[in-house]
């Protein structure tokens, strides 16, 4: 799998690639990505270590089709990498949201019927509190339980039902798609696999630094 590293990344190379229903009043816009040599792959990337929030408990999503997870970015403690993948987020939400332009050659199809709407983007990163800083923002994924990879540290394959919310996750994602509504678009995030670890106690290990 092709993942796109941080200090690689560039804009200007993000791609749309086709587009197809969902629902009804819903279409997506799938994403790619060209590299330096040209080939054009997904638009992978692989998180730093994180805390995560599942919106259900882990016994019960295992057997659904799909569901959500939340990386969380608190307790970043200024780690450049966690630092760096915030920052790339939150610039692929500001490319996709203002780079009107990016979906011009679609004109005269169904994904320009939806561009003559007012439409409202839905950012991916969320902040709560409401201010926007990077230890009070996440970024929701999806994930397809019974198909997601999931390893442990010393990258041996086990079950989901390993992961609990004492876990912190690195995360193997996609940006897959924009996906557009009568009234809103935003991007889809998916997880592709996830590496586990217990959560490291910051607080001891500062005490015996």
């Amino acid at each position: 799998m092709d993942i796109i590293g941080f200090n690689y990344f560039n804009l200007e190379k993000i791609q749309h690639n086709n587009y197809k229903y969902y629902e009804p009043n819903c279409l997506n816009v799938y994403l790619k990505y060209r590299k330096i040599n040209n080939s054009v792959s997904d638009l992978n990337f692989e998180t730093p270590w994180l805390d995560f929030f599942c919106e259900k408990p882990i016994k019960d999503i295992i057997d659904l089709k799909k569901t959500y997870i939340n990386l969380l970015f608190r307790n970043y403690n200024s780690n450049i990498k966690i630092i760096q993948f915030y920052n790339i987020v939150n610039k692929i939400d500001n490319y996709i949201k203002y780079k009107n332009s990016f979906l011009d050659d679609f004109t005269g199809s169904d994904v320009n019927k939806f561009l003559n709407f007012n439409l409202f983007y839905i950012p991916s990163l969320k902040y709560y509190p409401n201010h926007k800083l990077v230890e009070n923002s996440s970024l929701r994924l999806k994930i397809f339980p019974k198909h997601i990879k999931i390893y442990n540290v010393k990258n041996k394959k086990i079950d989901l039902s390993n992961l609990s919310n004492e876990c912190e996750v690195k995360a193997t994602i996609q940006c897959h798609s924009i996906w557009l509504s009568k009234d809103n678009y935003g991007l889809t995030w998916i997880a592709k696999s996830l590496k586990i670890r217990q959560k490291r106690d910051l607080f001891k290990e500062a005490l015996f630094s």
